[in-house]
């Protein structure tokens, strides 16, 4: 059946009427009987909810609502598009970022403008085709019957009436194999892929097939290749993450998915694991930085909600508290109570108050305002001890509220609830970490990053080496990433007259500061200091 007698409504999202004309002429001439226009995010949205549609083109540059990228994951959550629409996504920004962010979200073409009437005709037409002869494929993926579409696959593959096809039917028959997450068949049929031609989605396949039977090291030696792949970088980033995610190598896996981030950084979702990983690894200053490019990029998208302003406001609590200038302090106060005052006015029919309140007595806190901080919190501490868990990352701030600010056994019992309500409501790995790693420091130290930083001060200004060698311990554990606590200690480990350096485990502690101190970015002060101490380090002969 010809093209044409197949085709029957199409859906435009664009605002430039010149453009509007170009593509409503090609699309006449290919066949398509009813073509729409939207300008804006939201009249497609009710468009497409309520209209199906055999094409869909979508354009990056929208005005007065979400751009179109946003609009493209609105799409895609809501699953608004049947697999058998073809969608073709447009910009005219050749911006490489941007372009990877889209293409994450799988179009089914990428055009760049500008392009001609019969630029766009040709692809339209190849791609329809496509759409069109593999209906029975798509509508079966639609309705969940994998193994139906599989059949289906199978059939073309073997009647071969589009030998060029060959390497789409094979991927989307790999696609639907993940999508079953039958791990030892999606293995099989990549590797015998593979063997025949290295399609890098072939060997990506099989990568992730491996990763989720846990043979880590087989995936993790056939990535080291993909990750020189430009192309296929950002997959390969994500994998490697995941890897090291599992093998417990929490930096490892933060280096990863912060590079992959940088290459396509729309990713609003992958900004969060960056978050997750941040905060797991005590990077407070990367968690908060990440926390701040996701709101800036909230507006409109899907994930505008309460909690993605919380979390930006609780990462920069986290942060203020580990850091000792007090300028910066006080910056990141009044950001976090205007992202708060934001937060009510945006949405004012959504109960927020004890979340807020709570968010506010830690930022008191940290402003040094602890009389304020504890009138607000004691109105949130149960005198039996019960706290109800509706929300993990709630009750967590509560739980470090309380720690924070003297109320030790309500923050261990709350730890131990949240610990507790893991096993049944989350099975982030990541979070649950987080929170065991979190109850035992707190378990073990008791003051603040920066009530442990000033009494060590105090204790080797006195000449109190092994006091403020203690303290710098225990202040590293919190703020293992801070460098004015890295040469701290390292300074009260080379001066200490009783401390052998050469000690596995004090040359661990010289090791970690000397790590933290190469990747920080040192101020001049900083630079000379940790050059001395190398001198040091160099004059004793330790290898660090």
């Amino acid at each position: 059946m010809e093209i044409k007698e197949q085709l029957s409504a199409a859906l435009v999202i664009e605002q430039q009427p010149l453009a509007q004309s170009h593509i409503k002429y090609a699309l006449h001439s290919i066949g398509f009987k009813q073509v729409e226009f939207a300008d804006r995010a939201q009249i497609a949205l009710n468009a497409l909810s309520n209209h199906q549609y055999d094409l869909v083109i979508c354009a990056f540059d929208l005005s007065r609502g979400a751009d179109g990228y946003q609009l493209f994951e609105h799409i895609v959550e809501r699953e608004l598009l049947p697999g058998s629409t073809t969608f073709v996504f447009m910009s005219s920004e050749n911006n490489m970022p941007l372009s990877r962010s889209i293409i994450e979200l799988k179009p089914d073409d990428f055009m760049l403008k500008p392009f001609t009437t019969k630029e766009i005709e040709l692809r339209l037409k190849r791609i329809l085709q496509k759409k069109l002869t593999l209906k029975d494929v798509f509508k079966a993926i639609d309705k969940k019957k994998y193994k139906d579409a599989i059949e289906s696959l199978n059939s073309h593959i073997s009647n071969n009436s589009h030998p060029r096809w060959v390497p789409y039917l094979l991927k989307l028959k790999g696609e639907v194999i993940t999508t079953m997450e039958n791990w030892p068949l999606a293995e099989k049929f990549f590797d015998k892929v593979c063997n025949v031609s290295e399609y890098p989605w072939a060997k990506l396949g099989l990568i992730e097939s491996l990763l989720h039977q846990g043979k880590l090291e087989k995936a993790k030696s056939l990535l080291k290749e993909m990750l020189q792949s430009p192309q296929n970088k950002v997959q390969a980033l994500d994998l490697m993450a995941e890897i090291c995610q599992q093998s417990s190598e929490f930096d490892e896996a933060l280096e990863h998915i912060q590079q992959a981030s940088k290459l396509a950084p729309r990713n609003i979702n992958r900004l969060k694991q960056v978050v997750n990983l941040a905060r797991l690894t005590h990077d407070f200053e990367l968690q908060h930085s990440t926390s701040i490019s996701i709101v800036r990029h909230l507006k409109h998208s899907v994930h505008d909600c309460p909690e993605s302003y919380l979390s930006a406001v609780r990462a920069a609590i986290d942060y203020g508290l580990t850091t000792i200038n007090q300028d910066e302090i006080n910056q990141l106060a009044n950001n976090s109570e205007n992202i708060l005052s934001n937060m009510k006015r945006q949405f004012p029919g959504i109960p927020l108050g004890e979340q807020i309140q709570i968010a506010q007595a830690r930022i008191f806190n940290m402003k040094n305002e602890p009389e304020k901080a504890r009138r607000l919190l004691n109105e949130n501490i149960d005198d039996k001890n019960i706290y109800y868990i509706d929300d993990l990352e709630d009750a967590l701030d509560k739980a470090k509220a309380f720690h924070e600010l003297g109320f030790h056994a309500d923050s261990q019992k709350l730890f131990q609830q949240i610990a507790h309500a893991c096993e049944d409501k989350n099975n982030n790995v990541i979070f649950k970490e987080y929170i065991k790693n979190e109850q035992a420091l707190r378990i073990e130290i008791k003051q603040s990053p920066k009530q442990l930083n000033n009494q060590a001060v105090g204790y080797f200004s006195r000449g109190n080496f092994q006091g403020a060698y203690d303290a710098f311990t225990a202040a590293f554990k919190l703020m293992p990433k801070n460098p004015s606590i890295a040469l701290n200690l390292m300074q009260s480990i080379l001066e200490h007259q009783y401390l052998d350096p050469h000690q596995i485990e004090v040359r661990q502690q010289l090791q970690k500061c000397s790590k933290t101190l190469t990747n920080a970015e040192l101020n001049e002060e900083q630079l000379a200091r940790y050059t001395r101490l190398q001198h040091m380090l160099d004059e004793q002969r330790i290898a660090v």
